[in-house]
């Protein structure tokens, strides 16, 4: 039985960051009158997980139409963003809707509006780990001192080119556990596959 879908309402994005599955990827879009049947095919299926990703979802106009309805039928949403977008971020969340959680990427420095937003609406925190890139000090102690739940993301290796920037998977698992240590917040994120 399927628990949710990933859905990827648009793929354009604002970032071009070398990590991203989905960079250079053409910016299609999901036609706005085409909603209410996703709606309609999730619940006849009891598929009440909706986990939106993108490019950067806030850059998708219907997006609040999109959560709206899904939240109205019993689904819960779940939004991954490059917190790029704060005011668009800020105004979803004003809207208290019960059943939506937001993960946000920090990959470098945030600004001060996107960590008021992290701090005041308990929004995840996500990072993906390469053999170049690693959480940022100041953003882990955040994290840890506001009780922010933290996630580390392995970088899937697609082309050969990726392969470059990808760390071996033990060696991920590895810095996962020593930074629990240190910051018990944080859980890694990973494919698991179809086992």
């Amino acid at each position: 039985m399927i628990d949710y879908i990933q859905f990827f309402p648009t793929l354009r994005c604002n970032k071009k960051c070398s990590f991203c599955f989905s960079r250079g990827l053409p910016g299609d879009q999901f036609p706005e009158d085409k909603i209410e049947n996703l709606i309609d095919i999730l619940r006849k299926n009891k598929i009440f997980n909706l986990d939106i990703l993108g490019g950067e979802p806030f850059l998708y106009p219907h997006l609040e139409k999109l959560v709206s309805m899904a939240t109205q039928n019993g689904i819960r949403v779940t939004i991954s963003t490059n917190g790029t977008m704060t005011e668009a971020l800020g105004s979803l969340l004003s809207k208290d809707y019960e059943n939506l959680k937001i993960g946000v990427s920090i990959n470098k420095k945030p600004d001060y509006n996107l960590l008021k937003l992290i701090e005041t609406h308990r929004l995840w925190i996500k990072t993906v780990i390469t053999k170049k890139q690693m959480p940022d000090a100041q953003i882990l102690e955040f994290a840890k001192n506001h009780e922010i739940n933290y996630y580390l993301i392995y970088m899937d290796a697609l082309t050969e080119g990726d392969l470059k920037l990808s760390m071996p998977f033990y060696e991920f698992m590895d810095t996962v556990e020593r930074m629990q240590k240190l910051y018990p917040n944080i859980e890694p994120v990973y494919c698991r596959g179809f086992i």
